[in-house]
Order: structure tokens, then C-alpha cells, then sequence
């Protein structure tokens, strides 16, 4: 609406107010038709330390059509340039007027942040400071000051239209005017709180302007907005010193720093940090996802503010000497701040121990998080790997003679040393020895395993025989490339020594061997001879003389020699107390009644099948013969002499 038309409007509301209502309304429904026309206005940016002319603008025209009038009387605080404060008294009853600064080309409109002072018309009489740099606005009480900067923050700027449906932008911006009074005024501290002033001055001094009018509804929703901007993320805190620390968590496959807060007060708003500190930060509900591209070596301290569309922090007091002090733009005093770190590195520690000591040169390898990677234990068994926060597995390179190890996962902390050991176990098997003999006695049987195994550790063990025969070799060190040597120890005497005998033994496999012991045999070979001439003599013969082979007295086996005068006896086991003995003569002969050793003690032979020669003799039968000579010519009697058989002499008479 211009300013011709309104201060016509004013003055037929006045001629109205004498002469009825009823023409009064019907010319206010008309100008309210033309005073929702749009109309340009064209509102500048003004910067710190310009100079301004300053006038007055039209009246407040609500969107029912009517002005907004101050009370009647009201009463108001005066601060001084010291910031104390005095209480005044003035009569109203005024429409409330709009206030302009110009820069000569532009003009806009600006809010009264001194109620009760005058204002009035001005060439370049202005001088802009910012908030912090103006005296007045510094000397006004914090609450006050915080109050005037918030409602800023949500009330009406200029070609901002009303949030409020059904009103227009002069509600709006009157119900922002009146709630900058009620700050500076000490009416009120909050967004929640009206009260008088201690100074006496009532609560609704203001508020009765628009009590029961469209800007009221624009009045409490601005109010709605301040309460809410007023609450704070719950990550965030309204000091910098108590403000937590959030860890940012990296993230291999962005390669950036990252954390989702949860904001349990519901703000939902966006947020926007000062300074370069490289964070950003994403909302979705009220989540809220801070993420950084580099990492931080200390925390960072991020002063945030909520990120409201139209809100430059532009926030200028405007001085004139004995006149109101004005006020433009907007600044948001809510701020608070979040303090973030990245993950930073932290040290994998591997150990490793061996049960042969051999802990250097070990190969590891590394997986997760984006790693990929093989590293080398030194000399003490160690090594440490810097790597970045997270869960990694670790897996030790197979080595042949160690138990293969099960993959281990290790978490890393920032900045922390998370340790992992592999303990390695050299490879055992088991070797089963099965014993068996001719004469059934298997039990306390001593086998000898030797050699070296593969990890070049000797082996020499010792095991024996149970009453079942099995000697059972527990635990014992894979061997190499050369498999071990197996024998049997302490044989006891009777038994061949049985062949030593290979054994490889392997990792989780019981290897078998078998050994059976063999009782020690022997045969006679029996050659019967002439005592004398060491063959038959006249019809004597050396073929069927019977011998014996005894145990002690007992009768074993009876063999007769042949031709030859010779015979070969069955096996017998070893032992003593083996003899051999002539039953009955061959033909010719006398009974030789000796009684012929068999060296037959084991102890004397190493194999199984052992000959033992034996040599006898026989002594043939003699005779005797008398010869009687007699003539025929003196037909002498012959005496007849019968033939008599002795032993043969000593001389050695001949045979018959």
C-alpha cells in the first residue's frame, strides 16, 4: 500500500469513528482490496559503518483490513549509555507506523530495538555497528539480547512472506516489532515466559496491540519456531569445554572418516559450522552423518549453528543520537558445539612362539578394511603393523612341519596396540608296533625308534609291548624326507634278532609295523665212521645203526643212518641239555654207548636254521680163530677147535 493511500486511510478512520460504523466499514473493506495489491519495494543491503537517511513508512494495515494501535498510555524502561535503566510514561493510542532507512537509491524497512524514544526523519542521521560493536545493544541485559537476536533469526525480513496462512506480511512483521519490545523491555526471557517487568511495567504492554488480530497468530508462531531453536542437538553441547567427543569411524571403501549421530531432542534441523574445519555434515530425519576426508591428529571443536534459509548473520544496530536505536537483519545466537576426532592409527601386534624356538623370518598374512598385505616376523618373533581402526584376520603362512594354525581376527583401537600370537606346534603321528612270535610270547618286548625329524629335531624314543603285543609310540615328530629306523632292543636270546625296519611317520596318522620273533632252530648232520679205518670192515656195515636226539633223558626223535652212515635230524628249537645217542648198532658193530653233546645253545647262533655237524664212531665186532695142522700120511687125529669170539685186542687183531 503507498504511503498517499494510507495516510488517507488514516484520516477517514478518524473522520469515520464520528459519523458511523457502518461507512467505516465499507470503506475499509475496499482499501483492504487495494492493500493487498503487491507493490515493489526495493529493500538493500546495508553494510557496517554506512550512514542512512531515516523517514517513516505507512501504517500497519492487518489482514482484516485495520490498523494496529499502540495503548492508549503505556509505560516503558530507558536505558542510559550506561545501561541503567529508567521508567517513562507516554500516551498512545497512535496507529503503529513502519520504519524506513534509505541509502538515497534504495530504502528498507528496519524494527525499533529502543521502545518509546522518538524517531523521526533524517538525512544520512544513521551510523550502522554490528551487535558486538554497538554500545547500546551491549549494554542491554544478555536475555534481552539473545531474545531480540533470536526473533530476528524467525520473524520478518524483508521480501520474506507470512509462514501463516491467512495473514499478511504486515502481521507478520508487527508481531516481530512486539516481541523485539517485550525482550528489550525485560518482559520477557524465553520464548515460554511473559511476565511484568521488575520495574513494574506490565506484561502485555505490548502484546496488547495485536491481542485477538492476525499478527497474534504470526506472534505465537514465531515464538513455536524460537522455542524450538532454542533446543539443541543431544551430541551437542552449549559450552565448548563440556562439548563430547565423537570418533569418526574410517571407512576403507570411501576412504573417508564417518559417524551417524542420533539426535534424541529431534530438532530436525540443518547445521551449518564456521571455520575451515573440513567436516561436513548430512541429516536425514534426525540422523545426523558428520564425515571428514582427512584425519585428525586432535580433536576438533565445531561451532555449529542451525542452518535457517534466509539467515546471514547480517544482524546491524543502527545509532542516531536521542533517537531510537534501530535494528536490521538477523543473527542467530544459538550456537553450540560438537567436538569430533577421527580414528587414528592403531598398532596390530603379532607374536609368535614355536615349540622349536624358531620364531624369525615367519610369513603372516593380513586381510580386511581394504589391507591386503604379508609381512615377516624379526628376530624376537614379532612384528607390528599400523593400520587403521577396524576388524582384520590374520593368517599364518603354512610351513610344513608345524600343525597348520586357524586364522585369527584381531580388532584394532585408535591408537591403541592390539596384540594376536600364534603359537606353533610342531606335527606329531603315531607309530603302532605289532609283535608276534613262534612261541606266543609277545609282552615286554623294548622297541628303539631313531632319527631326525623333519624339523631337525632328534628323535630317540623307546617303547614296549603290552600283553597284547602292541608297543605304541605317542607323539612323536613327523620325520623328513628320511624316514626313521625301527628296531627291537634286549631280543631275548632264544629269538633271531628281527631286520630293523623303516618308519615314516606322518601328521595326524598312526603308522604300522609288524615283528615277529623267530625261535632259533638247529638240525644234526650225523656221520657214523669206522673207529679204525673210518669205513666198513669185511661184512660189518655202517647203514641202520639207530640214534636218538634227546631232551635231557627224554627221547626227542630216532633217525637211522643210511648207506653212508650218515643221517640229518629234523629242526629242533635252540637250547641246552641236547644230546645224542646210539639206540642199537648197524650190523657189525658194537653199541657205542656214548653219549654225544649238542652244542645247541642259542646264544651260539644268530640265525634261524643253524647246522651242527656231529661225528661218530663205531667200533666193528672181532673175532678169534685156532688152527689145528694135521698130516694124512701119520692119520694123526685133528683136534676140531670151535671158533670163539673175543673183544678185540688192544693190539688190534684183525677183523674177521
Amino acid at each position: 500500500m503507498c504511503l498517499k493511500t494510507k495516510g488517507r486511510f488514516t484520516y477517514m478512520k478518524h473522520l469515520f469513528r464520528k459519523r458511523g460504523k457502518r461507512l467505516l466499514a465499507l470503506f475499509l473493506s475496499i482499501l483492504t482490496v487495494v492493500g493487498v495489491i503487491p507493490t515493489t519495494v526495493f529493500a538493500f543491503s546495508p553494510s557496517e559503518g554506512q550512514t542512512v537517511s531515516s523517514h517513516y513508512g505507512g501504517n500497519f494495515v492487518g489482514s482484516d483490513g485495520d490498523y494496529y494501535y499502540s495503548a492508549d498510555s503505556y509505560s516503558y524502561l530507558v536505558y542510559d549509555s550506561n545501561g541503567n535503566t529508567t521508567v517513562r510514561t507516554s500516551s498512545g493510542g497512535n496507529p503503529r507506523r513502519k520504519y524506513m532507512i534509505s541509502n538515497g537509491s534504495e530504502e528498507r524497512q528496519v524494527y525499533c530495538v529502543e521502545s518509546g524514544i522518538a524517531y523521526g526523519t533524517s538525512t544520512n542521521g544513521y551510523t550502522s555497528q554490528s551487535g558486538k560493536n554497538s554500545s547500546y545493544f551491549q549494554n542491554l541485559p544478555y536475555a534481552a539480547q539473545y531474545g531480540i537476536m533470536l526473533t530476528s533469526v524467525y520473524g520478518w525480513q524483508p521480501g520474506k512472506g507470512s509462514p501463516v496462512p491467512g495473514t499478511n506480511e504486515d502481521d507478520y512483521a508487527i508481531a516481530t516489532q512486539i516481541l523485539i519490545w517485550e525482550y528489550q523491555q525485560q518482559l520477557r526471557t524465553s520464548p515460554q515466559d511473559l511476565h511484568p517487568s521488575p520495574a513494574g511495567i506490565r506484561g502485555d504492554n505490548y502484546l496488547r496491540t495485536i491481542d485477538g488480530r492476525p499478527a497474534k497468530q504470526c506472534y505465537d508462531w514465531i515464538l513455536a519456531q524460537m522455542a524450538q531453536h532454542a533446543t539443541i542437538p543431544s551430541f551437542a553441547s552449549d559450552r565448548s569445554s563440556s562439548a563430547q567427543v565423537h570418533t569418526l569411524k574410517y571407512n576403507p571403501e570411501t576412504k573417508k572418516y564417518s559417524l551417524t549421530l542420533t539426535d534424541t531432542n529431534n530438532t530436525r534441523a540443518d547445521l551449518k559450522f564456521s571455520g575451515g574445519s573440513g567436516i561436513s555434515v548430512s541429516r536425514s530425519g534426525n540422523k545426523y552423518t558428520f564425515t571428514s576426508s582427512r584425519m585428525l591428529t586432535s580433536p576438533a571443536s565445531l561451532t555449529v549453528q542451525k542452518n535457517v534459509p534466509g539467515v546471514g548473520n547480517d544482524m546491524l544496530i543502527w545509532g542516531r543520537v536521542g533517537f531510537q536505536t534501530m535494528l536490521c537483519g538477523a543473527d542467530d545466537p544459538v550456537v553450540f558445539y560438537v567436538k569430533v576426532d577421527t580414528e587414528t592409527y592403531g598398532t596390530g601386534r603379532i607374536r609368535k612362539t614355536s615349540e622349536d624356538d624358531v620364531v624369525s623370518n615367519i610369513s603372516f598374512h593380513i586381510t580386511g578394511n581394504g589391507v591386503d598385505k604379508t609381512v615377516k616376523t624379526k628376530a624376537e618373533g614379532t612384528v607390528d603393523v599400523e593400520l587403521m581402526p577396524g576388524t582384520y584376520t590374520v593368517t599364518e603362512q603354512d610351513i610344513d612341519r608345524y600343525e597348520p594354525q586357524k586364522s585369527q581376527r584381531v580388532t584394532i583401537v585408535s591408537g591403541q596396540t592390539s596384540t594376536v600370537t600364534f603359537n606353533n606346534k610342531l606335527k606329531r603321528g603315531s607309530l603302532e608296533v605289532i609283535k608276534t612270535s613262534e612261541d606266543q610270547f609277545v609282552q615286554d618286548m623294548t622297541f628303539h625308534l631313531y632319527g631326525t625329524s623333519l624339523s631337525g629335531l632328534p628323535v630317540d624314543e623307546y617303547a614296549v609291548t603290552d600283553a597284547s603285543g602292541v608297543a605304541r609310540f605317542e607323539n612323536v615328530l613327523i620325520s623328513g624326507s628320511a624316514p626313521y629306523t625301527l628296531e627291537e632292543v634286549n631280543t631275548p636270546v632264544r629269538y633271531v634278532v628281527p631286520a630293523a625296519q623303516t618308519a615314516p611317520v606322518q601328521w595326524n596318522v598312526v603308522t604300522k609295523r609288524s615283528f615277529t620273533n623267530i625261535l632259533k632252530k638247529f638240525r644234526v648232520e650225523v656221520t657214523k665212521t669206522d673207529r679204525k679205518t673210518g669205513y666198513a670192515q669185511g661184512d660189518a656195515s655202517l647203514a641202520g645203526a639207530v640214534y636218538g636226539v634227546y631232551r635231557g633223558d627224554e627221547l626227542v626223535a630216532s633217525y637211522t643212518t643210511d648207506a653212508t652212515g650218515s643221517f640229518i635230524s629234523d629242526y629242533f628249537i635252540c637250547g641246552s641239555n641236547w644230546t645224542l645217542r646210539e639206540i642199537s648198532p648197524s650190523e657189525g658193530y658194537l653199541l657205542d654207548e656214548t653219549v654225544y653233546p649238542i652244542p645247541a645253545d642259542p646264544g651260539n647262533y644268530t640265525e634261524e636254521l643253524n647246522q651242527i655237524p656231529i661225528g661218530v664212531t663205531e667200533e666193528v665186532i672181532m673175532g678169534r680163530i685156532r688152527l689145528v695142522k694135521h698130516i694124512d700120511a701119520e692119520l694123526e687125529d685133528v683136534e676140531k677147535v670151535e671158533p670163539q669170539t673175543e673183544t678185540p685186542s688192544e693190539n688190534g687183531a684183525e677183523p674177521v
